[in-house]
Order: C-alpha cells, then structure tokens, then sequence
C-alpha cells in the first residue's frame, strides 16, 4: 500500500504539461486566427474537467494510494462522486469540440480539434498539478510506516 500509479506522480503531471502545451501551441499557431475559438472552448471544458477531477482526488485521496494500474486509477476515479460526474463530462467536452472544429473550419478540422483537445487537457493537467503533490507526500509518509 502507498505506491501510487505512475499516471498519479507530479513528474509525469509536469511531464504531460509540457507535451500538451508544445502540441496544443502548435496547433493553434499552424491554425490562427480560428484555433483560437476553438482553443477557448477546450481551456473552458479545461478548467471545469480540472476541477472536477481534483475534487474527486479530494473527496478520497486514500484510494487513490491503492493504484497499479491506470484501469484501478480509472476504477478510483468512478468510485467517487465527481469521478462520476467527471468521466461524461469529459466525453461530451470532447464531442462539442469535435462539433466546433468541423462547423468552424472544415478544411483544418483535424488541427482545430487538436487545438481544442489539447487545450482541454493543458489545461486539466495544470489543475491536478496539486493533487498530484499531495498523493505523493501521502504515499511518501504511508510507505515510511
């Protein structure tokens, strides 16, 4: 008990922070002056997918420290209640920014969507940045016990 799932560790936050934001800034540069709706619609869905999953991080950081796998840390996340809330919330912010990019610019729907998906998860990963930490010192002080 206390090892915490790699997907849960501050590296791998900052890590994936760095990758969304490389990507997702390069889709909206390659796309400008569109990318930017689109880009703003995913940093919304963004900060509410954020928050809500760290208020499901909140709610039991305990079970959280029982994670192996990404299916147990997916498992935990549904066994909360914002981590039920936030799973479709996450699916239809990505259909509404798959429906935005194709009405919005058809050519580069592909791109667009990128931009805004990316944005999204840039976005969330910042959010959970804290929880993260906070796992890692509760995992640090359960495996000294």
């Amino acid at each position: 008990m206390g090892n915490i799932h790699t997907t849960l560790k501050p590296s791998t936050n900052i890590a994936l922070i760095f990758i969304w934001g490389i990507f997702g800034g390069f889709f909206i540069y390659i796309t400008v002056p569109l990318s930017f709706y689109i880009a703003g619609i995913g940093f919304c869905f963004g900060i509410v997918c954020g928050a809500m999953q760290y208020a499901a991080f909140i709610e039991s950081k305990e079970k959280f420290l029982e994670t192996e796998t990404m299916l147990d840390v997916k498992r935990k996340l549904t066994q909360t209640k914002w981590g039920k809330r936030y799973i479709p919330v996450l699916w239809c912010s990505s259909f509404i920014i798959i429906l935005s990019a194709f009405f919005i610019d058809r050519d580069n729907f592909l791109y667009e969507f990128a931009a805004g998906y990316l944005s999204l998860m840039f976005i969330r990963e910042i959010i959970t940045l804290k929880s993260t930490y906070e796992l890692e010192k509760m995992s640090e002080r359960t495996n000294k016990l």
